[in-house]
């Protein structure tokens, strides 16, 4: 009788299961084993049935197998929170079928290193490289080499390209600019992208993933957030009118407690406003890392910003989210989530109208409701 012949996975499988049930007899016995009750007991002096252990283990290798058998995608993708931001729709609808290693800068790496394999900052070395001629090649700071890379930028599309073809001559490289050169949103500009790089994705997988809201959803916080700062004063508006929009926020039946952060673009603004706040009743936050940014977002009930990285933050984790524009194209950077806005109005007063009345819909459960007035001033994403 001829012996049966396993197939490469099933080989792979089993040379993992051996490899682990080595590692078994020492290394996991001298480590801390949780007890499924919550608790950590010393392995040496409770030591577990080595059954129970080898059925914690052997999931996450078989995973670990069938993981490794995904084709891989690189995404480059350097900037703002914001812009790493309105990556994760497409990033969180390719999980189940890709390995994702994304390179990017920023806070936005604290909250995109969820959802993929692996994180690089382009910022640090060898990445920073990318823009020189003839950069050295740099494969043994990468866990696997992608099968397919695209990279997001605006400057030294040659070089870049050059070098990354150099380094990883066995993928499939595409360079693009980071911003779309026609208006369309940029959610939907990543996604086109991606599609023409060979990436197996379909418009409809994205949308199915902002629709139910992305990330860290939590239940409705008690705070009406407000966050009066940007990455550019020309797009935000004056304190006055969020300190306006704040009092009149306080006299809706679920207004009662409003706060304001600031970010690390606005401690200036923070602590010459911090006391004028607290002495009409609005409370005033500082928020100096993503950390803390993601403390005060679990808080929030509403939240209200400009077109900034923590109101696109806001509106991908399901928070009903007004984005207040005042010159950044709505057609491109609106907010995106299950109840995002954007408003743009030249009249502060009815600005300020429009939004209360929003809000008090929303708040009504008539988040899906949109208004088509004269101004056009709002509309859900994917109305």
């Amino acid at each position: 009788m001829s012996p049966k012949i396993k197939a490469p996975g099933q080989k792979i499988a089993m040379e993992e299961k051996i490899r682990v049930r080595s590692l078994l007899l020492e290394p996991i016995l001298d480590r801390p084993i949780e007890n499924g009750k919550g608790m950590t007991t010393a392995s040496r002096g409770c030591q577990p049935n080595f059954f129970i252990l080898m059925l914690q283990v052997f999931p996450l290798t078989v995973n670990k197998v069938k993981m490794e058998q995904r084709p891989s995608l690189m995404i480059i993708k350097p900037g703002a929170l914001g812009d790493t931001v309105l990556t994760l729709p497409c990033i969180i609808a390719l999980r189940p079928m890709y390995r994702i290693m994304f390179v990017g800068t920023g806070p936005g790496l604290f909250w995109i290193s969820k959802y993929v394999d692996n994180v690089f900052n382009f910022e640090m070395a060898p990445w920073n490289q990318l823009f020189v001629e003839n950069t050295h090649p740099f494969l043994n700071t990468v866990p696997f080499v992608p099968d397919i890379i695209v990279c997001f930028t605006s400057a030294y599309k040659e070089i870049v390209s050059s070098n990354l073809k150099e380094i990883f001559s066995g993928s499939n490289v595409t360079i693009c600019s980071s911003i779309p050169d026609r208006r369309v949103h940029i959610t939907k500009y990543i996604y086109s992208v991606l599609k023409g790089a060979g990436v197996k994705i379909e418009w409809d997988m994205v949308v199915e993933q902002l629709k139910n809201g992305l990330i860290d959803k939590m239940p409705p916080g008690k705070y009406m957030v407000i966050h009066p700062g940007s990455g550019s004063k020309r797009k935000n508006y004056p304190m006055e009118f969020w300190l306006k929009l704040a009092l009149r926020l306080k006299e809706l039946p679920f207004g009662k407690r409003v706060l304001f952060m600031f970010g690390p673009a606005e401690e200036k603004e923070f602590s010459s406003w911090e006391g004028r706040l607290k002495f009409r009743g609005l409370e005033a936050v500082l928020s100096e890392s993503p950390r803390d940014l993601m403390e005060i977002l679990h808080k929030a009930m509403f939240f209200l910003g400009h077109d900034s990285g923590p109101t696109h933050l806001a509106s991908v984790m399901g928070i009903p989210t007004f984005g207040f524009f005042k010159l950044s194209d709505l057609k491109v950077w609106r907010p995106v989530g299950p109840c995002a806005f954007a408003i743009r109005l030249n009249d502060p007063e009815r600005l300020i109208n429009t939004a209360l009345r929003l809000i008090t819909h929303v708040f009504d459960g008539s988040k899906n409701l949109v208004w088509c007035g004269k101004e056009k001033a709002w509309r859900p994403f994917f109305e």
